[in-house]
């Protein structure tokens, strides 16, 4: 007797699902440990190769953080088929699916990648005070809580940012092309009116 094809897709979508949670729970608590491990050592806080290894090891964290609470909190709402189908039936909201697979396994490396966005971002804004004349300087807490919220909405964070730079450029959305306006319905029905007029007049006539 063949297995249901349904069946078998789903057993393979449970098992996907546990290896994404897997591989998230491993990059997410080694990279917690690099994070910690980086703040309380005896380095040289002051250097740019710590701060920007602090910035990617915190927003990859914050990354495997916020994949994590996503993917169980899809896998708790149930499954969704190749076809569409979900399993259960019953429920609302978005369901684990297959094609979640490569975002969610990636995650950790995109926080990483907004962290070190986000660090230079500072080193821009701290450049620009430094030329004020005040004398700041990043603080390792700091710079570790920032990138980890960073990583945590990398999302949110990057749709933000480049809001913020169109904004600064003065880049603004193309404008809707306006629809062309529909002919009045009196200039359409005009010469047919006027037909018919004319052949009523013409039967008058005759």
């Amino acid at each position: 007797m063949d297995r249901d094809p349904a069946l078998a897709e789903l057993a393979r979508l449970r098992w996907a699902a546990a290896a994404v949670v897997g591989w998230l729970v491993l990059a997410t608590a080694a990279l917690g440990l690099a994070a910690l491990a980086l703040l309380y050592a005896p380095y040289d806080l002051d250097s740019s190769a710590y701060q920007i290894v602090l910035c990617v090891t915190g927003g990859g964290f914050g990354a495997g953080l916020g994949a994590l609470l996503s993917v169980v909190t899809l896998i708790s709402r149930g499954w969704e088929l190749g076809d569409g189908t979900r399993r259960p039936l019953q429920g609302d909201g978005a369901r684990f699916a297959g094609r979640l697979v490569p975002m969610y396994a990636v995650r950790p490396l995109f926080g990483a990648a907004v962290g070190l966005i986000t660090y230079f971002l500072l080193l821009g804004l701290l450049l620009v005070v430094l030329a004020s004349g005040s004398d700041l300087a990043f603080e390792p807490m700091g710079l570790l809580s920032v990138t980890l919220l960073a990583g945590f909405f990398a999302q949110a964070f990057l749709e933000r940012t480049r809001r913020m730079f169109d904004a600064f450029f003065g880049r603004t959305a193309p404008a809707a092309r306006a629809p062309v306006p529909a002919a009045p319905p009196s200039v359409v029905q005009q010469p047919q009116q006027l037909g018919l007029h004319g052949g009523a007049a013409g039967d008058e006539r005759g």
